[in-house]
C-alpha cells in the first residue's frame, strides 16, 4: 500500500468509519471523507474546471477519493503524512492549527492499524521483544 493510499484509507476511517452515507456538521459534511461544499469548489478550482465535481459526488466513494487526490496534488505535494492529514482537516495551512494535531493523532492510529492488518494478511515480519532491552529488535 502506498503512503498516499494508507493516508487516504486512514482519513476515511477517521472521518466516517468508511460510511459513504455519513452526514456531519449539520448537513455540510457528507460521505466517506466528510467533504464540505467549499472542498468541492476548491478541487474544481485546482482542476480549472468549475463543474468537474458536484456536491452529489460527495456521496460517491470513488469521487471522494478523487477529490482527496486532487486536493493533495495542490496542497500536499512534497509534504509528509502529518502535514497532508492536517491540511485535509484544517485547510491549506492546517498544520498551524492546534485542533488538527488531535486529528493527526487519530489518523496515525488508523495508519498503524492498517499496517498491522496488512502485516497479518501478508504474513510479514513481526516486531519481537528483545529480552534484555525490552523493545523491538527488527
Amino acid at each position: 500500500m502506498t503512503r498516499i493510499n494508507a493516508l487516504l484509507s486512514a482519513v476515511m476511517m477517521v472521518e466516517s468509519g468508511g460510511d459513504p452515507n455519513k452526514i456531519g456538521d449539520h448537513g455540510q459534511a457528507i460521505g466517506v471523507l466528510q467533504i464540505r461544499p467549499c472542498m468541492v469548489e476548491e478541487c474544481n478550482r485546482i482542476l480549472g474546471c468549475p463543474r468537474h465535481f458536484t456536491l452529489a459526488d460527495r456521496k460517491s466513494t470513488s469521487a471522494s477519493r478523487a477529490m482527496f487526490r486532487v486536493y493533495m496534488s495542490r496542497w500536499g505535494r512534497g509534504k509528509n503524512l502529518e502535514v497532508m492529514s492536517r491540511r485535509w482537516n484544517g485547510g491549506p495551512m492546517g498544520e498551524k492549527r492546534i485542533a488538527t494535531k488531535i486529528y493527526w493523532r487519530k489518523v496515525q492510529r488508523e495508519i498503524k492499524c492498517l499496517k498491522n492488518h496488512q502485516r497479518d494478511v501478508i504474513g510479514g515480519p513481526r516486531r519481537t521483544q528483545h529480552p534484555a532491552r525490552g523493545r523491538g529488535d527488527n
